[in-house]
């Protein structure tokens, strides 16, 4: 993923461009780190045909954005385009060792498109002859080819800040080194402002146009051209030296030609130190040009550095906010660990008290069914016996109706006497009274277990 969005951030921030070219293959996305500029115009040069409809759908919804289909080429004429399944990896150069980079890799699309230099491309989209232009190559199949062609361009088209995504040569047919290319840039007074390396497949450059370095260039060749003015002064003078010394040897005679010939010296001799004062004052000119490129270059640095040490403080700053926010997901995490736990244990403490609750409730239940037969049994027990009893004083009565009932004050012992031929009543067979004694003596033991067991 290459950064020239960043790059293209801080140029639109220190200058005001006027004319921002972009010449890529991709579709619309690639188009918002232009369309966030303050750029005036926008111009996309792109010859995808697979990205047309959508690029025109684009250009109507902003007014400074323009699209020219044309693929810049060395010549003027048509060219096959490769559209690739990665659409800024597209171009005219056809992939050759990219499939092995990028293994799904396939082309999908192949037609002819039209082609034009890149200075008439420039003059076709009118660039304005004073202002701050950017040229962005964001083409890696293409974009040594249309670097070469900056160096050629005449000084009014030339631009400002040039951005350069290029391809390791192999990557597609036909790919050459970049390294000549800057070199040829740099000669025509482009400086290196910075590079990306970090994807050694696609190395990005940013270069600027130095107007010193440029002027320092010009200076240099007035330099070699005064030189070489001044060896063939001085090759002459030696010449016009011999000649006269030949001269004086054959015709001494001939004083005039001589005083000829001393004042073509004197005149070349003249010529020749006005060179070397031309000469020294071109020097100085460039010492002092230097110095400036220098003193400028030290400037650049100290924001540079500046610049990295606010980078630093919000890396550090971002830093200990992460590092913060990890400290309270933790605090969090280790909270709600405790309220799962605490949440576990009232549960289980409910479920245990649920299970004895039911368990007293079950007791109490065998309880009552227990006490309700005890009740059953002795009322029972009671009926039985008053039931005899009530036999026993009616037997009584017959025996003697003089007799009172039991309880009347009478001696119990007359009353249970039968009188003379009378026959005692039958009350049935009567239960043993140990066993009655024993039934009581069972149930008043259950009774002691339950309210142990409480």
């Amino acid at each position: 993923m290459n950064v020239w969005t960043d790059w293209l951030a801080t140029l639109d921030q220190n200058h005001k461009i006027d004319t921002l070219v972009l010449v890529n293959a991709d579709g619309p996305g690639a188009l918002e780190p232009m369309l966030a500029t303050r750029a005036a115009r926008i111009v996309l040069i792109n010859a995808n045909p697979t990205q047309q409809d959508a690029l025109q759908r684009a250009a109507t919804r902003d007014a400074r954005l323009s699209l020219t289909p044309i693929a810049v080429a060395a010549t003027d004429g048509s060219a096959p385009f490769h559209a690739q399944s990665l659409t800024g990896l597209s171009g005219l150069c056809p992939p050759q060792d990219l499939r092995d980079l990028f293994p799904g890799l396939r082309e999908t699309a192949r037609s002819d498109v039209p082609t034009l230099p890149l200075e008439q491309v420039l003059r076709q989209i009118d660039l304005p002859e004073h202002g701050c232009h950017v040229l962005c190559l964001d083409l890696p199949a293409d974009s040594v080819p249309i670097a070469r062609q900056i160096a050629d361009l005449p000084s009014d088209l030339a631009p400002e800040h040039v951005f350069l995504r290029t391809a390791l040569p192999g990557l597609y047919e036909g790919g050459t080194a970049v390294e000549p290319v800057l070199e040829a840039l740099e000669a025509q007074g482009y400086s290196l402002d910075g590079s990306l390396t970090e994807d050694p497949d696609f190395p990005e450059y940013w270069l600027r146009r130095d107007p010193l370095r440029l002027r320092c260039a010009q200076l240099e060749s007035e330099a070699q051209e005064l030189r070489r003015a001044l060896e063939t002064a001085h090759a002459d003078a030696k010449e016009v030296g011999m000649v006269l010394a030949e001269s004086q040897s054959r015709l001494a005679s001939k004083d005039s030609r001589i005083e000829e010939l001393v004042n073509e010296r004197t005149a070349s001799d003249a010529r020749s130190r006005a060179h070397e004062g031309r000469i020294r004052s071109l020097e100085t000119q460039i010492a002092e040009a230097s110095t400036a490129a220098e003193a400028e270059k030290e400037v650049l640095r100290q924001k540079v550095t500046g610049l990295e040490k606010i980078l630093e403080t919000a890396q550090e700053e971002a830093r200990s906010k992460a590092e913060e926010i990890e400290k309270a997901q933790d605090t969090l995490r280790k909270e709600s660990a405790a309220i799962h736990t605490r949440a576990q244990q009232d549960t289980a403490l409910a479920i245990r008290l649920q299970t004895l609750a039911r368990e007293d409730l079950q007791d109490l239940r065998r309880r009552y069914q227990e006490l309700l037969a005890d009740k059953t049994a002795q009322d029972e027990l009671l009926r039985s016996v008053t039931a005899r009893l009530q036999q026993a004083a009616e037997y009584l009565q017959q025996l003697d109706p003089a007799v009172p009932l039991p309880g009347a004050g009478s001696d119990q012992t007359t009353l249970l006497q039968p009188s003379e031929g009378a026959s005692p009543p039958d009350y049935g067979p009567m239960p043993p009274l140990h066993k009655v004694a024993t039934k009581f003596k069972r149930t008043s033991k259950a009774r002691g277990r339950k309210k142990a067991r409480k």
